[in-house]
């Protein structure tokens, strides 16, 4: 039941459909929109771990086996700063919504490594919190997507010191692993390296 009552928040839809319909005059439908979407918002920090910031009950994480896949949780934290910045005026509601990120931007500094690598498969340690990777893919949209989370963090709801460790390593692992624009093959010419087997 849980894997069917996800928010389904993450790519921020019902906020640029609202913007999207005020934009062309329907704000009344706009404004539905926003609303149904702080809605997401406000289910998905209700289902949030508080600790780890990772939605422990929702595919394709595994609460039995504390498993996650940082991507996964990472979108629903992006959408939370998304928020965030649609209720700007109201203090206590954006505020819940940064700490929502936040939390999850910090577990996934614990799954980078120092060479920047983010795991497809991740373990929560019940003993330390902290995350173990299970060494099987290099996960590079994992990568991409946790320096947008740490960047926005940092560019834009003042978390500068926290994250600017991890943002370089992202950075590096990014430029490192990038084909070139000129790949013999052109479904790889400029993408990044994502691995991922079972």
């Amino acid at each position: 039941l849980d894997d069917v009552s996800r928010s389904n928040i993450e790519g921020s839809l019902f906020r640029d459909a609202c913007f999207h319909l005020k934009a062309t005059g329907r704000k009344e439908a706009g404004l539905k929109l926003c609303s149904a979407f702080l809605q997401q918002a406000d289910y998905s920090i209700q289902r949030q771990d508080p600790v780890t910031g990772l939605w422990m009950m929702w595919t394709p994480n595994d609460a039995s086996t504390n498993r996650f896949h940082p991507r996964f949780n990472v979108w629903y934290a992006l959408s939370l700063l998304e928020a965030a910045d649609l209720v700007s005026t109201d203090v206590i509601r954006k505020a819940k919504y940064v700490h929502g990120a936040l939390l999850t931007a910090r577990t996934m500094g614990k799954a980078q490594q120092s060479s920047g690598t983010i795991y497809y498969w991740n373990v929560i340690d019940d003993k330390t919190g902290s995350s173990v990777p299970i060494r099987n893919a290099a996960c590079g949209s994992s990568v991409a997507l946790s320096l947008k989370l740490w960047l926005r963090l940092y560019f834009d709801f003042g978390y500068e010191s926290e994250f600017s460790e991890h943002i370089v390593r992202a950075t590096l692992w990014l430029l490192a692993n990038q084909y070139d624009k000129h790949h013999a093959d052109p479904n790889l010419a400029g993408a990044y390296f994502e691995l991922g087997f079972r």
